[in-house]
């Protein structure tokens, strides 16, 4: 009876010290502690330049939640960069597909180093940050390419449902060009014809299909000037002004691939965006 009491209490203390040891994070030589708390003995540690796909959170030291990719809708991922004294991405590299683990970085090494921002307001700057992560795979570029290549057939029909109700709704009956863009007579002039490799003077107005203007010209009374023809501007001003002359003002409706394509341009026209423009040829070399 006495030797079953033993191994229990010795059975309790081994517990107890395994409890606490679970607890104790690892201080790395960079500067940040961190703690694994699932090995999945998977072979191929995360890299620089790997793209991965993880479960996220952050808290501050008395645990107010920061950030949680459970908040965003599809798959959080990361580029993993080169090694920064105390940065995450560094952290990182301690982990293969499958792990979890948990680490403790100073609030102004990951603000400032890993996410070259300032550190928040209402976050001390020596604060210690406790990260809980998960690394779900390590995302091959043959699956990037993949995904962006649905994500632009997806995109384009989109656009093309888009462009095909608003020429229906506003009863337009011109056939676009070979190119897919629409070039609609406004005012006719007498000028000269412009002419491919020479400087025209133009005044526009922009917007997109909702009729909403995102810049023009005329409002500023400031013409804009190009080499026509050269990659100064979009695809459909040289296709749409080489047909003019001077004083012919026109309204051109063009597809997102004679424009800002699937890039975009600054943060109002976003990728795959039809956009409209009238245009006015002022003069010509």
């Amino acid at each position: 009876m006495k030797n079953c009491y033993m191994f229990f209490l010795l059975g309790i203390i081994i517990l107890t010290f395994s409890c606490k040891n679970s607890d104790k994070y690892t201080k790395h030589n960079s500067g940040f502690e961190y703690k694994i708390i699932f090995d999945s003995k998977e072979a191929t540690r995360i890299k620089t330049d790997d793209i991965i796909e993880l479960n996220l959170k952050y808290f501050t030291s008395n645990d107010s939640l920061i950030f949680n990719t459970d908040d965003f809708s599809g798959n959080f991922r990361v580029t993993v960069l080169e090694n920064n004294r105390g940065l995450f991405q560094e952290a990182v590299k301690l982990l293969k597909p499958g792990d979890s683990a948990s680490f403790k970085i100073q609030a102004k090494d990951f603000f400032e180093k890993t996410r070259n921002v300032k550190v928040p307001d209402f976050i001390s700057e020596n604060d210690i940050l406790r990260f809980q992560l998960k690394i779900k795979k390590i995302v091959s570029k043959e699956e990037i390419e993949k995904e962006i290549e649905l994500l632009s057939i997806k995109k384009e029909t989109e656009e093309n449902l888009l462009l095909e109700d608003y020429i229906k709704k506003n009863g337009i009956t011109i056939k676009p060009s070979k190119t897919g863009l629409y070039i609609i007579p406004l005012k006719k002039g007498k000028g000269k014809k412009a002419q491919i490799g020479k400087k025209v003077r133009i005044h526009y107005t922009g917007s997109f299909i909702n009729n909403m203007k995102f810049a023009s010209t005329i409002e500023k009374d400031k013409p804009f000037e190009f080499i026509l023809g050269q990659e100064e501007v979009i695809p459909a001003w040289n296709e749409a002004v080489a047909t003019m002359k001077v004083g012919d003002k026109i309204k051109i409706i063009t597809p997102s691939k004679l424009a800002y394509g699937s890039q975009g341009s600054g943060h109002s026209i976003k990728p795959f965006t039809p956009l409209i423009f009238e245009i006015k040829l002022l003069s010509t070399e």
